[in-house]
């Protein structure tokens, strides 16, 4: 056995398994903190006065429960489809998710379905306290989206792409199974 491991060749092969290995694994510590750092400020953003996209995203699920509710009421056509779109985000958000790719297409299939609802329910004569309700949800609903819109989340994950997303980073990453943050887009 001692003569094997004084093999110059094993020595080399070794030295080779054992840099790869302490690489691997130093980017598995050190650069998965730093993802899972990024991509938790969709949940939780760095900033006090900002309020996270899930928040936002929980918001709007709110107003567009509210309009899917007026649109039963009124029997308008595929309301409840947007019921769909709510659970999917409202389940994804509960379990702090970080695909973000789904979420984002749920999040533009709860818009259409939202704005579908918006248009069909302002051609609707409503009752005094339901068009109390559709404003409010229609403006909960654009405070919501425009809170999204201007999240620092993008810009932060951009940066961080930016800095880790050249060559050898991101091949090691996949290699120790980081996963790199994505844009919520």
């Amino acid at each position: 056995m001692k003569k094997f491991f004084s093999n110059p060749v094993v020595a080399v092969l070794l030295t080779v398994v054992v840099v790869i290995g302490s690489v691997v694994l130093n980017t598995r510590t050190r650069l998965g903190k730093q993802c899972e750092a990024v991509s938790g400020l969709f949940y939780s953003p760095d900033r006090a006065s900002e309020a996270s996209i899930a928040d936002s995203l929980r918001t709007l699920c709110n107003a567009s429960e509210q309009l899917v509710l007026l649109g039963v009421k009124y029997d308008v056509d595929d309301a409840e489809e947007a019921m769909d779109a709510l659970d999917e985000i409202r389940d994804a958000i509960r379990n702090q998710s970080r695909d973000m790719d789904n979420l984002f297409e749920e999040y533009q299939d709860l818009l259409k379905d939202t704005f579908s609802l918006e248009s069909a329910l302002s051609r609707m004569t409503l009752s005094e306290a339901d068009e109390a309700s559709y404003a409010s949800a229609q403006h909960a609903a654009s405070d919501a989206k425009a809170a999204i819109d201007s999240s620092s989340y993008n810009d932060t994950v951009r940066g961080f792409l930016k800095r880790y997303h050249q060559f050898p980073t991101p091949q090691i990453a996949k290699l120790s199974g980081v996963t790199l943050p994505t844009l919520f887009a």
